[in-house]
C-alpha cells in the first residue's frame, strides 16, 4: 500500500492511498456543479467546464454522476485518471454508486461530486446548502480502467 499525498483545506485531513490499482481516500462531499449543465442554484463557484470532456463538450453534473480528484492526483498514478472508473459511498447510509472522474478540483482539496451523485447517495444536491461536512464518504477509483456509468461508457483522457 502507497500513500499517494495528505489534504487538509476542509478542517479534517484525508489520506490518498493506492493499492494494486485502486486509489482511496475517505473525504466530506461538496457538491460540484461546474460543466455543461449550466447554474440554476447560482452557485457563486460556478464554472461552464470540465475537464473531462464527452461528446466534444463539458460533463453535465445534473445527468451524470461524477467526482471530482485534486489536480495533483493524475501525477502520482501511471495509468489516466480523467475519464476512469470510481465508486462514491456514503459510510452512514451504505449507498453505493459507480461514477465517473470527470475534473481536476484545488491541490488541498478532495470530497467533491456532482448533484446526480449526491442524489444518488443520500446527499442534499444543492451546491449552496447542501453536500456533507464529515469525512464519512469513501471514495475509490481505479485509474486505466474507462467508467461505464448508467451505460455510458466514457474515455480516458490525459490530464
Amino acid at each position: 500500500m502507497k500513500q499517494l499525498g495528505e489534504v487538509g483545506a476542509e478542517g479534517f485531513k484525508s489520506t490518498i492511498w493506492e493499492h494494486e490499482g485502486r486509489v482511496w481516500f475517505i473525504a466530506d462531499f461538496d457538491v460540484d456543479v461546474d460543466g455543461s449543465g449550466g447554474n440554476p442554484q447560482n452557485d457563486p463557484y460556478f464554472q461552464p467546464d470540465t475537464t473531462l470532456h464527452h461528446d466534444g463538450k463539458a460533463i453535465n453534473p445534473y445527468e451524470v454522476c461524477g467526482i471530482v480528484v485534486p489536480s495533483w492526483l493524475p501525477k502520482s498514478v501511471g495509468p489516466i485518471v480523467l475519464g476512469c472508473k470510481a465508486r462514491c459511498t456514503n459510510l452512514k447510509t451504505m449507498e453505493s454508486r459507480y461514477a465517473v472522474v470527470h475534473d481536476l478540483g484545488p491541490t488541498k482539496k478532495d470530497g467533491e461530486g456532482t448533484p446526480k451523485l449526491a442524489e444518488a447517495i443520500s446527499i442534499n444536491s444543492n451546491p449552496n446548502v447542501g453536500g456533507e461536512d464529515s469525512p464519512i464518504i469513501l471514495y475509490e477509483l481505479w485509474p486505466g480502467i474507462p467508467a461505464t456509468v448508467d451505460g455510458v461508457t466514457f474515455e480516458l483522457q490525459p490530464a
